[in-house]
């Protein structure tokens, strides 16, 4: 799962303009955990470190994790990450 994301992060880092803005809500957990959902797409809930760990080629403003609930009412976790190009 995360080969995709090292796949699009440098890609986002090449085309967009320096001081742009990166905002991403991403499912999190506190064991990074591959798991297949009830219909069948493979999903994987990172760490809060290993989601800003793939965008280490942006500066990092802004990183929370907030309590929330899924489509299905279970109660899970949102790492939230503002991150900007510098270069």
């Amino acid at each position: 799962m995360t080969e995709y994301w090292n796949l699009m992060v440098p890609e986002l880092f090449r085309v967009l303009k320096p001081n742009c803005v990166v905002y991403l809500a991403e499912f999190c957990s506190d064991d990074s955990i591959y798991f297949t959902s009830g219909i069948g797409v493979p999903m994987w809930h990172g760490r809060q470190n290993e989601i800003e760990d793939m965008f280490n080629v942006f500066s990092l403003e802004k990183s929370v994790v907030v309590d929330n609930k899924t489509m299905t009412g279970h109660r899970s976790q949102a790492c939230h990450i503002v991150v900007r190009k510098t270069d």
